[in-house]
């Protein structure tokens, strides 16, 4: 299931996340994998710089998939991102995204960030629709 028919999957769920980054220095932290059967809407998603100097966050995403029903030209090796190197002020969170996003079975999104680790913290809200 690549491509779920959302209008008649067997449950939708809502859910919520938050997660502490590992710093720029330390690598990737892994956010959010689809399971198979599984697509999911994010709905929002905020980043909040918890020390007193400005800190970058790098939100990207992997395995995106093929749509089902769609001809395009699908990039297998890109890694799109939704941030790259942004920087966040002192003591601020900000709102990453103000529509909705899907990520299909597979998708992956990664982000890290800060100077530290746990310098920078992510909350996201999304729904989960299950295929199986």
């Amino acid at each position: 299931m690549a491509n779920p028919n959302i209008v008649d999957v067997s449950s939708i769920a809502f859910q919520n996340g938050g997660w502490s980054l590992n710093s720029v220095s330390t690598g990737t932290a892994i956010l959010l994998t689809v399971s198979t059967d599984y697509a999911i809407k994010i709905n929002s998603l905020y980043v909040c710089n918890t020390q007193a100097t400005d800190e970058v966050v790098t939100i990207t995403f992997a395995s995106i998939g093929v749509l089902t029903g769609v001809v395009h030209n699908n990039d297998a090796t890109a890694t799109p991102s939704l941030l790259t190197g942004v920087s966040i002020p002192a003591n601020t969170t900000i709102q990453v995204i103000d529509n909705p996003i899907y990520l299909l079975e597979a998708d992956t999104m990664s982000a890290f960030g800060g100077a530290s680790d746990n310098d920078l913290h992510i909350f996201a809200s999304w729904e989960v629709f299950n295929d199986a």
